[in-house]
Formats: structure tokens, C-alpha cells, sequence
């Protein structure tokens, strides 16, 4: 009787290994997903800080200026750089778009 037992432990190593080999992989799967995340919050948020500094810049610019300021193709600042439009939808009202670039304009993370 114990002759015909004889397989069986190494199918339940098998099926134990499998288990934890699976189990491995779930666990480094998701730390990794979960670091690029964290850097994509982190770039998002240091671009969106740029991009506020070029709104900034733009508006000491235009009341400096009295509205001939026309923005900036690209400046540096920090780990990244902004770009600055300033465009007139009338003679009154002027539309500033800035955006953050990390680490700049022509290579984006």
C-alpha cells in the first residue's frame, strides 16, 4: 500500500511551489505598479508647480509690461522647465496658457 503513495509527494511540492511562485510574482507585480504610480504623482505634480511658476511669471510680466507681454517658449526652472502663451482674445481680456515640462520640453518623462 505505501508503494502505490509514492507520486503523490511530488505532486503537493509541485502545487506547493507553483503557490508561492505565484504568490512571489502577485507581490513584486504590484510593488511595481504601485512605483509607477507614485512617480507619475510625483512628475505630475512638480509639472503642474512649473506650470503654475510660468502662470506667475506671466501675470508680473503682463501688469510690468502693461499687456505686451507675449510669453516664453521654454525657461528652466528647477528639475523641469515651463513655456508661456499669452494670446489676446480682445483688447481687454488676455489668455495665458503655461505648461511644465520634467525634465523639458524635448525630452518628457
Amino acid at each position: 500500500m505505501i508503494n502505490n503513495q509514492q507520486g503523490q509527494i511530488l505532486v503537493i511540492v509541485f502545487a506547493s511551489l507553483g503557490v508561492v511562485l505565484f504568490t512571489v510574482l502577485f507581490i513584486i507585480a504590484g510593488a511595481q505598479i504601485y512605483y509607477q504610480n507614485a512617480s507619475y504623482s510625483q512628475d505630475a505634480e512638480i509639472a503642474t508647480a512649473l506650470s503654475e511658476a510660468g502662470i506667475d511669471k506671466a501675470l508680473n510680466s503682463l501688469n510690468k509690461t502693461g499687456g505686451a507681454y507675449s510669453g516664453e517658449l521654454e525657461t528652466s526652472l528647477g528639475e523641469g522647465s515651463y513655456s508661456v502663451t499669452v494670446t489676446s482674445k480682445d483688447v481687454a481680456t488676455k489668455l495665458v496658457e503655461s505648461t511644465g515640462y520634467i525634465p523639458n520640453k524635448a525630452k518628457t518623462r
